[in-house]
Formats: C-alpha cells, sequence, structure tokens
C-alpha cells in the first residue's frame, strides 16, 4: 500500500477504503503474501463498461447526426444575416445580424442574435442608441421572412 500512496498525498487508510471499493467492485483482486497484500488488475471486469461506454457513444453520435441535420435544415430554410442600415456598401451605420437557432435538450429553441459592426465606434453608438430596439427590428424582419416562407 505504501507505493500506491506514496505518489498522492493520501493516508494510508484512505488508500485501503480505495482498494476495499475496487475489490467489491470486482476490478482488483486482492492476495495474500504472508504480511502483504498483493493487488492485481481484473481487466475483464471492465468489459460491461468498455461495452456500455461503446452503446453511449454511439447513441450520442446519432443524437449528434440528428441535430446537424436539423440545424443543416434551418439553415436552409431560414436565413441566419440581416443587413441594417441601407443597400449603400459606405453606409456608416449599416451593419449586419446573424441570427442562429440552438436547440436545447428540453425542446425549447434558443434564438441568439448577434451584430457585427464595421467598427468599435459603430458598436457603441448601437449600443448607445437602442441595441434592443434593433434586436427587435431583426426578430421582426426574421418573422416577415417566416411568413413569406410558410406561404409559398
Amino acid at each position: 500500500m505504501l507505493e500506491l500512496a506514496e505518489p498522492f498525498q493520501i493516508s494510508l487508510p484512505a488508500v485501503s477504503r480505495h482498494l476495499k471499493v475496487l475489490e467489491r467492485a470486482g476490478l482488483i483482486y486482492r492476495g495474500r503474501d504472508a504480511q502483504r497484500r498483493p493487488c492485481r488488475l481484473r481487466p475483464e471486469a471492465l468489459l460491461p463498461v468498455m461495452d456500455w461506454a461503446e452503446h453511449t457513444r454511439q447513441t450520442w453520435e446519432g443524437r449528434f447526426d440528428r441535430l446537424g441535420e436539423y440545424l443543416r435544415d434551418v439553415q436552409r430554410r431560414t436565413p441566419s444575416v440581416f443587413d441594417h442600415g441601407s443597400d449603400e456598401d459606405d453606409d456608416p451605420n449599416r451593419f449586419r445580424v446573424t441570427i442562429t437557432f440552438d436547440r436545447q435538450g428540453d425542446a425549447k429553441t434558443v434564438v441568439m442574435l448577434r451584430q457585427l459592426h464595421p467598427s468599435q465606434a459603430q458598436r457603441d453608438a448601437t449600443l448607445d442608441s437602442g441595441a434592443v430596439e434593433l434586436g427587435y427590428q431583426s426578430l421582426d424582419r426574421l418573422a416577415e421572412y417566416l411568413r413569406q416562407s410558410a406561404g409559398a
């Protein structure tokens, strides 16, 4: 036990308790050799854990594949970018809004709006003059697009 405890800051009784837990779980075999209690790993005891981990991996891969399909479908159906300001490239008040949809585990979807400004000064001016209102405008544009898409 001294060899096991040496690399860690852990007491010998704590090491003994850990070994008992591992032995009860069937992960180690503890023998007797006079005063010594040699331990031997039982790797076959980990086979059920490996099977579970593989099953879980396959399940999550399937879920992530379905999530990827869903997100690709949403991106195909929904514009993810809107421009604010005029159509003129040199409009100092023009900036871009990116909208993403993040589906949550509780079957709810979070809508994220991100503003991309050409400069820090414009970003600061927008925040000072009503970023929330501009967010509402972005949502209105998105709602209009979705209404048009549903009617098409």
